[in-house]
């Protein structure tokens, strides 16, 4: 089951901060390991242009027991402009394990991600729960 999309940019979540952490507190709240949220970039055509072009970077977070998992789909040519990642989150097969306790660094990380790769006067994001 799907949540209800959201998107920056309107009164309910004005921010690409308020919608990562009504997502990231949605899914951490549901505490079920099948689930997880995903957020991307608004491309100039909006969300049926991500639709049917499905081009525009990414993030994911998934929901386990111990740890979130955070996937990136950034193209490798933006690859170079994301933050570093904490030293404290591991690697494992592309995803980085993240702990629950860094949900806030999470969310900071996860929106200085998005405003490095877009132009922050122009960043729109748009993302779900599923699960």
């Amino acid at each position: 089951m799907w949540s209800q999309r959201i998107t920056s940019g309107n009164p309910d979540h004005p921010t690409v901060k308020d919608v990562l952490s009504s997502l990231l507190n949605g899914l951490i709240k549901k505490k079920q390991t099948s689930s997880w949220l995903h957020v991307e970039v608004v491309s100039k055509h909006g969300w049926f242009g991500n639709l049917l072009s499905g081009g525009q970077p990414w993030l994911e977070v998934g929901y386990g027991e111990d740890f979130l998992e955070l996937n990136c789909g950034i193209p490798k040519s933006q690859s170079a402009s994301i933050p570093n990642l904490p030293e404290k989150w591991q690697e494992k097969r592309k995803m980085w394990l993240v702990p629950h306790q860094d949900a806030v660094e999470l969310i900071d990380w996860m929106d200085k991600c998005l405003s490095q790769i877009a132009p922050r006067a122009s960043l729109k994001v748009s993302g779900w729960i599923e699960g």
